[in-house]
């Protein structure tokens, strides 16, 4: 984790990761830890279960360990299966209002024997952060979560959803980063697996409305 800080220090606004971010990021990528069925595990470093509601439902009735258990294996399979698509590397065209931008590249890969998807984004353009987001399967209802990390040191969560060739992030609620605006992007996926075509909206008043804030192309490498 250090050595991930290292290289982006230059864009953060101080000298070391928020500590509470490092935590978390270091519980995504570690082996779970079966602990008390009312307390998260150790690992996460994030304190009592009950301050995520999410998580709220392994203190229930189940113990942790029957929780990751809770969804058919091959349930969990075809979900994760339909990320198949995104896999690989993509050029990354944003049209950002009033702004040249030059083309970002970014990548997508499995990790830990298949079980999340991570991407990584890199822009040579000091307005725009470089990104690394974490993919994950709720093993209970099978829903998609993105854990997004960025070289300012934001940290937000996003409820995730991908099918029939449409793809959808959304964050209403404020996580380990205020909520300054509500966010949303839909991307649609063409035929040949090869274009996502998306578009990122904000609504920064509390009401139903939203507004585009950019565009952005993905183009499969070759």
């Amino acid at each position: 984790m250090a050595g991930l800080h290292a290289r982006f220090v230059h864009r953060f606004g101080r000298s070391g990761p928020g500590e509470r971010a490092v935590d978390y990021f270091r519980g995504l990528i570690a082996p779970p830890t079966p602990g008390d069925s009312k307390q998260a595990p150790s690992n996460l470093g994030v304190g009592p279960i009950d301050s995520f509601p999410q998580a709220n439902r392994l203190g229930r009735s189940h113990t942790y360990d029957e929780e990751v258990l809770a969804m058919d294996e091959s349930a969990r399979q075809e979900v994760l299966e339909r990320l198949d698509v995104l896999v690989g590397e993509w050029m990354v065209e944003a049209d950002f209002p009033g702004l040249a931008a030059p083309a970002a590249r970014s990548a997508f890969e499995w990790t830990l024997d298949g079980r999340f998807l991570v991407q990584r984004t890199e822009i040579a353009l000091a307005e725009a952060p470089d990104s690394m987001a974490i993919v994950a399967v709720d093993p209970e209802t099978g829903a998609y979560t993105q854990h997004y990390f960025d070289s300012r040191g934001v940290v937000r969560v996003y409820a995730m959803t991908f099918a029939d060739g449409v793809w959808r992030l959304l964050r209403e609620a404020p996580d380990f980063s205020p909520l300054a605006f509500r966010q949303r992007f839909t991307g649609r996926v063409s035929e040949d697996g090869d274009t996502i075509r998306g578009t990122w909206e904000m609504s920064s008043d509390g009401s139903a409305s939203w507004e585009k804030d950019f565009e952005l192309t993905y183009r499969r490498g070759r």
